[in-house]
């Protein structure tokens, strides 16, 4: 249209003459091309399917480069026929989905705010809205959200720590899932280990520290999971071992006991057993999960049957003396300066003794 063609640039941008409709009917009707210095008239296709293309365009053909408008100007129009793409029917799929979004969007917009409130919660899944954020999001005050929050109890707050969410039940109850779903299928690909770190499950959820502790502490409560240390499980999980992995553990063990706090390390009970590292490596980390066996600095391995009457030991030393030196330690456990140490940090680390200078002292 030429409304459309004057519209595109408007003269008062570019200062170009406006177009009138001399010849522009001509135009759409026949098309003229030059070709062979001589004019062809084409008229528009007749067949099913054909067309005739048009393009007008026009340009500023004047003498000079200058910051000025313009004294002549170019109207043309390119035209050419077109024959149909296809050669038969076309099939026509038409995309239901955007149709059913849009109507979903549309009855969205039409809806209750207390509606909208509660889908745009939903939909923030494992990273739930702020107030600050809803407020600005939903464009309503906050005492309208409390009291559409106190109104539906679909909706209710979340804090933990210094912060606050809102959220859904259902998106809540999601979150909860999506845990034990996680924990699940851990399990079932780590048969040998106790459970999940913290840092794994948030990976999983893709979602903030603070949330991730709310969900554990809250499933935590109902027992519906369990946790290890710094480990989370489900709690029907339990480490079951094969007949020959449990045989092969308890012979380890009871070698290490024997030897007390002058044990093995991993290549020489590797040598004493005849199995591989990796394979004493699967079952002694069953053992440290089980609370069985007492890991120090990544290589030196004892019972925890040894450490807790080495324990009671130290107690009973430190009833008769203010103070323990690292050579008084060596003879309460048997043992080498090369263990002394850094079991005696040990003991430090758990809160048991305390260094000061080159003794130990018990902590009361």
């Amino acid at each position: 249209e030429i409304t459309f063609l004057n519209k595109s640039a408007p003269p008062i941008k570019i200062n170009k003459p406006k177009i009138t409709t001399i010849c522009i009917n001509n135009f759409c009707l026949v098309g003229i091309t030059i070709e062979s210095n001589a004019m062809i008239i084409i008229g528009i296709p007749k067949n099913e399917g054909s067309s005739l293309y048009i393009r007008p365009f026009m340009f500023a053909s004047g003498n000079g480069f200058h910051a000025s408008p313009a004294n002549e100007y170019k109207f043309i129009i390119c035209t050419a026929p077109s024959g149909a793409y296809f050669a038969g029917k076309v099939k026509v799929l038409i995309e239901e989905k955007w149709k059913i979004m849009k109507e979903k969007l549309q009855n969205l917009y039409e809806s209750p705010k207390s509606d909208q409130l509660i889908h745009l919660v939903q939909e923030e899944g494992a990273k739930p809205i702020t107030p600050e954020k809803l407020q600005y999001r939903i464009g309503i005050s906050k005492e309208q959200i409390n009291a559409i929050v106190e109104e539906k109890e679909e909706l209710f707050w979340l804090t933990h720590k210094q912060g606050k969410w809102l959220l859904t039940q259902n998106q809540w109850n999601e979150l909860k899932n999506s845990i034990h779903n996680f924990l699940k299928k851990y399990h079932a690909k780590n048969p040998l280990n106790a459970g999940a770190q913290k840092e794994e499950i948030r990976q999983h959820l893709n979602c903030e520290n603070s949330i991730l502790e709310a969900l554990l502490q809250s499933m935590l409560d109902e027992k519906s999971i369990s946790q290890k240390g710094e480990l989370f499980l489900n709690p029907n999980f339990s480490i079951t071992l094969s007949s020959e992995d449990d045989s092969l553990q308890n012979s380890i063990l009871n070698q290490l006991d024997q030897e007390g706090f002058t044990s093995s390390t991993l290549a020489q009970l590797s040598l004493k057993t005849g199995n591989s590292k990796e394979k004493l490596m699967q079952v002694l980390n069953v053992a440290e999960q089980q609370g069985k066996l007492l890991r120090i600095d990544g290589k030196l391995m004892f019972t925890q049957k040894n450490f807790i009457i080495l324990r009671e030991k130290v107690n009973q030393f430190f009833s008769n003396h203010p103070e323990m030196s690292v050579s008084e330690f060596k003879e309460l456990a048997h043992t080498s300066r090369k263990y002394a140490v850094p079991l005696l940090e040990y003991f430090d680390k758990k809160k048991i003794t305390y260094r000061e200078g080159n003794i130990r002292k018990l902590v009361r």
